[in-house]
């Protein structure tokens, strides 16, 4: 392979196991390029891969490029990429040793450390990589050096050496960070949270004090602006375990934890926060502070908003759960009825009617009607049938399942061919209980003369709940219907009948009506695809 063909880091490879192969006269300039065009180029691991050798090299122009490189990639990482890196680092030496080509660095002595690091641009950078080093005399004073500095860079390396495997370099690492524990420094400790709550999911050393401390230096009323973008941090898991340790707390800290986490955009966290509300407001303010939350877009935090008012105020429960009989969301409502009867000993039906009476177009009045209502409100119901509304079509379909019950099944099948693919899914999910009651000849229709594709669709997955062999003798009919995504779609559902996991749940043989109708069907189908005709011959001369 030609030089031109080589890529960046075969090239240093190259250069490294055969130094003279580019020339010895341009090796460092060389070396130098080659590492700017993988920093350039984002590859990361090249770098530290190959930062080991060339950071003990004698020529101190490489060593120059190697920690330029180096102080560029560490730079660039999250800080909790240095958790991985150790891993990554090891197995890379691992195969320069099994290559014979890492003495240099295998051999480093603590007294080089100086020497290798003396450039302060590059310093930290340079200790970091030593860090990692498998000799614990290295690590050690690596860890020593770094604990020296303290503008910030040092930080993620001493969190890292705190899990060290050697007791006196990981009390050393953890002694350097608890004195970085004061005000000045907490920024840094912001910077770096992932990885400092990283570490409570190490198993070697109970870290868990030096997290407490970082987080209650958080809580602090001087850094409430701090807490409050370590709340809402882009990290989920970062934003999740702050909150869940501050939520630990009490009194104004715990107040201060709860506004910022009821502003969040994760909906976990304001559930989680709405929770401890009552803690931190009383009276009016409390009831203020609920009632944003009532509107809240996520269901549970309405729910939540709701118990706890009903539970605070309970004198004004009956109108709070009036209220919520018109939610959008189908259990909230459940709930409403459920507390509504409970309160006052009637059904939320008659609330519903009055609520269509005055607004006919409401979409959670015609949905809790069906919930609750009765046969008397089927003409209501069916004046919505035909809504414009695709929203409450459906929620008509829905009430009219649940009150006509198998009388509505009619109704429903005629409702199946619709332009909107929620409504026709509604009532696919509707019918699917009731499939058998369908004759398949009807379904058949739908699939061969209906001109939107969501409806046929929808006629054959019916069908093929009818079950194995109630559903086969159709199924095959739609395999040869015109439209070619519809019949290969029944074939599809043919073959599942045939094939795995299904032939092997269903051991039932048809009856000799059963069997007399598949076989009448194939032989009646003959345009069948030659060779999915042969398959469905074998399949069904087993039957």
């Amino acid at each position: 392979m030609s030089e031109t063909q080589m890529t960046s880091g075969e090239r240093l490879w190259m250069l490294r196991v055969r130094p003279s192969v580019f020339g010895v006269q341009r090796r460092d300039g060389e070396i130098a390029e080659i590492f700017r065009e993988l920093v350039a180029t984002g590859d990361q691991w090249s770098v530290m891969f190959q930062a080991p050798y060339f950071i003990t090299d004698p020529s101190a122009e490489v060593r120059r490029a190697t920690a330029d490189a180096l102080h560029q990639i560490f730079s660039a990482i999250p800080p909790v990429e240095c958790l991985h890196f150790s891993e990554r680092l090891q197995a890379g030496l691992r195969w320069w040793d099994d290559c014979g080509t890492n003495n240099a660095w295998k051999t480093l002595a603590p007294s080089k450390l100086a020497e290798l690091a003396a450039d302060p641009d590059t310093r930290v950078s340079v200790l970091g990589l030593i860090s990692f080093h498998r000799n614990g005399f290295v690590r050690h004073e690596a860890v020593r050096q770094l604990s020296q500095i303290h503008d910030g860079t040092e930080l993620p390396f001493l969190l890292v050496r705190q899990n060290d495997w050697v007791g006196v370099l990981s009390a050393e690492a953890r002694v350097a960070v608890e004195q970085r524990l004061h005000r000045d420094y907490l920024p840094h400790f912001l910077a770096q949270l992932p990885l400092v709550l990283h570490l409570l999911s190490f198993q070697r050393h109970d870290h868990s004090e030096t997290v407490a401390r970082v987080v209650d230096r958080l809580l602090h009323p001087d850094f409430d602006v701090q807490l409050r973008a370590a709340i809402q941090n882009p990290n989920r898991q970062v934003r999740r375990l702050i909150l869940r340790i501050g939520l630990q707390t009490k009194g104004e800290q715990l107040k201060r934890v709860v506004r910022h986490g009821l502003t969040s955009t994760d909906p976990t966290m304001r559930l989680s926060c709405l929770k401890r509300l009552p803690e931190c407001h009383y009276g009016t303010d409390l009831r203020e502070a609920l009632a944003q939350h009532r509107i809240d877009r996520f269901m549970p935090i309405r729910r939540e908003a709701l118990l706890i008012e009903a539970h605070h105020f309970p004198e004004a429960a009956v109108e709070m759960w009036r209220s919520a009989l018109l939610d959008s969301h189908r259990s909230l409502r459940e709930l409403a009825q459920l507390q509504f009867a409970k309160l006052t000993g009637q059904s939320s039906a008659g609330h519903y009617r009055a609520c269509l009476i005055s607004n006919p177009n409401s979409i959670p009045a015609l949905a809790g009607l069906g919930e609750t209502g009765e046969a008397s409100d089927l003409s209501a119901i069916r004046n919505s049938l035909k809504s414009p509304l695709p929203k409450q079509r459906s929620a008509a379909a829905i009430g009219l399942s649940r009150i006509g019950g198998p009388s509505a099944i009619p109704e429903l099948l005629a409702l199946f061919p619709d332009d909107s693919r929620a409504v026709v899914r509604t009532v696919l999910q509707l019918l699917e209980p009731s499939a058998n009651q369908i004759p398949g000849a009807q379904l058949l229709a739908i699939v061969k003369l209906d001109h939107r594709n969501h409806v046929r669709r929808a006629a054959l997955q019916l069908l093929f709940k009818q079950g194995k062999w109630a559903s086969l003798p159709w199924l095959i009919r739609s395999a040869a219907t015109r439209d070619g995504e519809t019949a290969e779609f029944a074939r599809t559902l043919i073959e599942n009948w045939f094939s795995p996991p299904l032939c092997n749940r269903i051991f039932t043989q048809p009856t000799a009506d059963e069997r007399r109708q598949i076989l009448e069907a194939f032989q009646q189908t003959g345009e069948l695809p030659a060779a999915f005709r042969k398959t469905l011959n074998e399949w069904l001369s087993e039957i």
